[in-house]
Formats: structure tokens, C-alpha cells, sequence
């Protein structure tokens, strides 16, 4: 069932309790900030479990939370030690750490710079000889470690949360999926600016396990992602439409920049950070955002 949007004003610390909320829009000036609040709710279920799993994205939009954490973790605000991180994806045929993969960005951004154990964090092996297995064994080890305390998402220009591409069957999990060409394009960044090296395979988290997480995080930033953002609030939940379905979950942030928040009302009432409820936002999705044409937006997830 889909929920109505509440109303606050629940940035800057931890939210209430989730029996009280349903889906929350927080907008703020820039990725920057929208970075630092996704920290603060990452650090609040560090503090508030005493074994917090969490599955985490990858692509240019988290960049900002991740080089939060590890500030935090560095000037001793922020234990990591208790926690277990679960990636989002990666894609078929890359190495371990080889350029490109998102095995590299996160020991480049998080795992490395935070120091965690490597028994502290787990991703898709997409260079694995037997793929279906792997679905398997990282389904399992997601289940072993209590499930998805926390679930942070980014969302594509396409719709697609983690590789859920549209018209992915919401009812799966862990599995390998072909890439759209959409997605290609928007990971070519990764790749020196090539489609052609972006791998046409990844291994994914399926919306199923995603959405059975205790709470879900998504963020968004730029004005290449407003038209997507606008369609994922205002339409109804569809499977065309990946993001919309993450609406039906009971414990939903949406954390925007002013940009990618641009399309939801008039630019004079857009004075960040806010909190405003989905049900506030009046009439449909204009056909160009922010009245300067929809931009193809590179590296960005």
C-alpha cells in the first residue's frame, strides 16, 4: 500500500521512530550537504544497533557521505567497528579491483580510508566462474548477518536503484541483470568517457531484498536527475519506474540537492534544507525540468 508523505523538519539529527512515519523528501543546497545528512543517518543506526548491517551505492552522489563517515571515523565521532556493509552491485567480468569496478571505488572511497576488516564488508563478485552461485552465497551471507538494518540508494536517470533496471521483476533478488544502454552510458564516466568498456553485465541486489530492509535512504543530486525524482514522487508506483516502488516501503528518506529537487515547486519556495511531504507537491512532472532541457548526466547513479 502506498503511504502519504508526513511533514517535518528532521534534519540535522536522527529521525522518530518509523511506526510514526512514512515517506520523508528532504531537500538541501547541495550534494555537499545532502551528503553530510546522509552521514547523519548512517551514523545514527551505527549508534542505535549494536551489530547494524547496511547495504550501501556506489557512483558520484554517495562520494560526499562516504568522505563524511571517514572524516568522522578519523576525529574518533563515529564507530565502525560493529558494522557490516553490504554493496548494492558490480559488474560481470572486472577483477577485484581493477578500474572501473565498483570493488575499486569502494576501497578507494570507504573500506580502505575507514579501515575496515574485510570481514566487515561483502560485495557482489562479479568476476566469480559461477555467477548463479554467487547470487546464492551473497543472499545468504545478507540473511546470516540479520538482514538489511539500512538500505542507501541512489536512483538512475532511467529510474533504475542499485542496477534494477525498468521493468525489473520486483519480486527477485541478488541476480545478474543486462545493462540498458541508458545505464551504460551514464557509467562511461568510469571508464575514461568510453560506452564501449562498460560491461554489459552486473550482478545486483534485487528490489526484494532492498525493500526488506528495516529503512531506505535514497539520494539524488543534480538537475540531470530531477525529471526522474519528479516522476518517482508524483507517479504512481510501477515497475517501469524502480524508484516509485520504493514509496510502498514504511520507512522512506529522500534526500535531494536543490537541483534534482527543482522540478517539485517554484524556485522561490525552494529555501533549503526542508522537509516537505509528498502530498504538498501540486500538479504532474513538466515535460523539460527546471526549464532548461533534461542534462545526460555522467558517472551518476
Amino acid at each position: 500500500m502506498e503511504r502519504e508523505a508526513t511533514f517535518g523538519t528532521w534534519y540535522g539529527g536522527c529521525s522518530p521512530n518509523s511506526a510514526t512515519r512514512g515517506i520523508v523528501v528532504e531537500i538541501w543546497p547541495s550534494c555537499v550537504e545532502v551528503g553530510k545528512r546522509a552521514a547523519d543517518l548512517v551514523q545514527c543506526e551505527l549508534s542505535e544497533r549494536s551489530h547494524p548491517v547496511l547495504a550501501v551505492p556506489t557512483g558520484a552522489t554517495p562520494i560526499h557521505m562516504y568522505k563524511e563517515l571517514v572524516e568522522r571515523w578519523a576525529q574518533g565521532q563515529l564507530r565502525l567497528e560493529h558494522a557490516k556493509f553490504f554493496s548494492l552491485d558490480e559488474f560481470v567480468g572486472l577483477e577485484p579491483g581493477q578500474p572501473g569496478s565498483f570493488s575499486r571505488y569502494m576501497q578507494d572511497c570507504f573500506w580502505g580510508p575507514a579501515g575496515l576488516r574485510e570481514s566487515q564488508y561483502d560485495i557482489p563478485r562479479g568476476w566469480a566462474d559461477d555467477l548463479a552461485g554467487e547470487c546464492l552465497r551473497y543472499e545468504e551471507e545478507i540473511a546470516r548477518a540479520g538482514g538489511i538494518d539500512l538500505a542507501v540508494v541512489g536512483v538512475g536517470v532511467n529510474g533504475h536503484v542499485a542496477f534494477n533496471e525498468p521493468g525489473s521483476d520486483p519480486g527477485l533478488g541478488t541476480r545478474v541483470v543486462e545493462l540498458s544502454e541508458a545505464t551504460r552510458r551514464a557509467q562511461a564516466a568510469w571508464f575514461g568517457g568510453l560506452v564501449g568498456r562498460v560491461p554489459r553485465r552486473a550482478v545486483t541486489v534485487g528490489m526484494r531484498t532492498i525493500m526488506a530492509a528495516q529503512r531506505i535512504v535514497l539520494l539524488a543530486c543534480g538537475r540531470h536527475k530531477a525529471k526522474v525524482v519528479c516522476k518517482m514522487l508524483l507517479e504512481p508506483p510501477n515497475g517501469q519506474l524502480p524508484a516509485s516502488l520504493l514509496r510502498l516501503h514504511p520507512d522512506l528518506t529522500v534526500l535531494l540537492d536543490d537541483e534534482a529537487a527543482c522540478l517539485l515547486w517554484p524556485k522561490e519556495f525552494r529555501v533549503g534544507p526542508r522537509s516537505v511531504g509528498v502530498g504538498l507537491l501540486a500538479g504532474g512532472c513538466p515535460e523539460r525540468p527546471c526549464g532548461e532541457g533534461e542534462a545526460e548526466g555522467a558517472n551518476q547513479r
